[in-house]
């Protein structure tokens, strides 16, 4: 096994397989921080210590299922040890084993006086932890006049954000010498929006034949108006934008969109006009969201059709929004947010709860990697036998390690709040009462769901997939955590086997999270039936691809992302050792 350590994060890079029981069998390699340097470090095994020696260790006896993987860093003094660093943990799953207490042994090894040592090495820090004084509500106001003997640091975090912009509710606001109290702290893995356009000059935008363009001064969320089309254009060639590196994002508002419409986005470079590459950023449907802001990311890859060869993503300097049919929106500004990846990954994901489904899970679980299964509770009442049932569900989490979520049987547009709160707490109580999962994750049935239910899930669940067919590929981190975009259908004949492959090609090049739908694992002839060898071929590519693969719920807990966003992330960093100050201690 081999794991990268940061300051904040654990990060598995390489997981061998490993069974319950094994002693001495998996070896362990870490590649530490700078700040580790000098300290003593311990790797944290399901809570059992194992020190790390010349950046290595072995894994210890582990029982089947998720096993917890943290490492932390201490240094002794006189006063007994004083723990520096303690990232956030990682996880991986344990195989049975062969080995059982019926079995026996000859003999019990011992407990050698090193590991004793680490035991109450152990101890102390979590009877230090306890005795930490809670003051992480502690306010101290930063201003320029603060000095170091008040808040270590605090001149020179005061001048890193004097001249960067971060969030203010749904926009954002300079830091200035009036506005330095109460800055909000955005985790570094969720990387800001730097806006390049902000719509307060029309000029800007109702150039080279735009039409129907009109500064909105009544809706707006930044400065003093917002940009609006009914039915027109909106050309900026002002700006040059680098997609390559960065996810190119929109704040639109779909006022009113008919069904079979569509809003596209066409970039390119002036010095070849001819050749462009055109995005569809919202289809009409009876579920388009209406009537709210939302930031659409688009990552330089999920292109719908035209030159992709022949366009230099890097020097990106036209950018036109236009509809087809009748499309009535706002638009607030362009930006860009930081591509966080250092490649893509890629999520394999089963929707309804099919028997077969456990074949596929299978095929995943014999490569080393693990799948999540969105499952409907009442497959499990109906009395028939094409669908998992509890027991089914139970060993696919202790054998392969498989991730369960919830789904729904039916459009969740037709219940009522109430019916959704019911079949929600139901799903989430059947999930719990059998050991399966928390079904903090849920994936909308039939498609994308209008805004009353998304609002009413994000009370719910902490995130949740849709299906998008036209820009196949996520940002990481999504732009909206309970929208998130996925490729359903996949079969010989409609998503076929080299369509997903092209897809794992493009997350990788974009560094982006492409999430597949799959249904029957079965010979079928229609969108919902992928074979096994289908199914295993896609697998095969991409993990051959590099790509990290990942489940649902790994994803988005995870801390896969590469966390070096430059001056921003110094800035923060700068910000967290203030914090970490005020409440006893870095990494407390």
């Amino acid at each position: 096994m081999k794991v990268r350590v940061t300051e904040n994060n654990v990060v598995i890079t390489e997981c061998s397989c490993i069974n319950e029981g094994e002693i001495g069998v998996n070896d362990c390699s870490f590649a530490l921080p700078e700040c580790f340097e000098g300290l003593s470090v311990t790797a944290a095994f399901n809570n059992i210590p194992v020190p790390v020696i010349d950046n290595k260790c072995r894994v210890p006896s582990l029982k089947k299922g998720t096993a917890v993987l943290g490492v932390y860093a201490y240094k002794e003094n006189d006063g007994g040890i004083e723990l520096m660093y303690s990232p956030k943990p990682t996880s991986f799953f344990v195989n049975q084993g062969s080995y059982s207490e019926e079995c026996g042994v000859q003999s019990t090894p011992s407990i050698s006086e090193f590991e004793q040592l680490c035991r109450k090495y152990r101890d102390e820090i979590v009877e230090q932890l306890k005795n930490v004084d809670n003051r992480v509500n502690k306010v101290v106001k930063i201003s320029k006049d603060s000095t170091d003997e008040q808040i270590p640091s605090a001149k020179a975090v005061y001048e890193l954000f004097s001249n960067f912009e971060i969030p203010e509710g749904d926009g954002v606001a300079s830091v200035n010498a009036d506005m330095v109290s109460g800055l909000t702290i955005t985790p570094k893995y969720k990387p800001l929006t730097k806006i390049i356009n902000d719509c307060q000059n029309t000029a800007d935008w109702n150039t080279n034949n735009a039409s129907n363009c009109e500064a909105d001064t009544e809706n707006y969320i930044l400065g003093k108006q917002s940009i609006h089309s009914n039915g027109g254009a909106m050309v900026c060639v002002k700006n040059t934008l680098d997609m390559l590196n960065n996810t190119l994002v929109l704040k639109l508002r779909i006022n009113g969109m008919e069904n079979g419409s569509k809003l596209y986005m066409q970039v390119c470079n002036t010095s070849t006009p001819s050749k462009s590459v055109v995005y569809e950023l919202m289809r009409g449907t009876s579920t388009t969201p209406a009537g709210e802001w939302r930031e659409i990311s688009v990552p330089y890859t999920g292109y719908s059709y035209g030159s992709f060869s022949a366009v230099d993503f890097g020097n990106i300097n036209y950018l036109r929004i236009y509809a087809e049919g009748n499309v009535d929106w706002n638009l607030q500004y362009v930006g860009i947010r930081p591509v966080v990846l250092d490649r893509g990954i890629v999520t394999f994901t089963f929707d309804d709860g099919y028997a077969s489904q456990s074949t596929g899970l299978k095929i995943l679980a014999e490569k080393g990697i693990t799948g999540t299964l969105f499952y409907v509770p009442e497959a499990n009442t109906n009395g028939s036998d094409d669908y998992l049932k509890i027991a089914d569900l139970q060993k696919l989490v202790n054998h392969y390690g498989t991730d369960v979520e919830v789904h729904g049987e039916s459009s969740y547009n037709d219940k009522t709040n109430e019916e959704l709160i019911a079949h929600w707490q139901e799903a989430q109580a059947i999930l719990k009462e059998n050991g399966l999962s928390d079904g903090k994750y849920m994936a909308y049935p039939n498609n994308m769901h209008e805004n009353r239910v998304v609002q009413l899930a994000k009370r719910f669940f902490d995130g949740c997939r849709t299906i998008q067919y036209y820009i196949p590929s996520e940002s990481y981190p999504p732009a909206d955590n309970h929208r998130v975009r996925a490729i359903s259908s996949i079969s010989a004949n409609l998503n076929d086997v080299d369509y997903i492959k092209d897809k794992i090609d493009k997350a990788m090049m974009s560094k982006s999270w492409l999430v597949l739908v799959f249904h029957r694992i079965e010979d079928g002839e229609t969108s919902m039936y992928c074979s096994e060898t289908e199914l295993t071929e896609i697998v095969d590519y991409a993990i051959n691809s590099g790509a990290y693969i990942m489940n649902y719920a790994e994803v988005m807990e995870s801390s896969v992302v590469n966390t070096n966003l430059g001056n921003m992330s110094k800035a923060l960093d700068g910000i967290i050792d203030i914090q970490n100050s005020l409440i006893g201690g870095a990494g407390v």
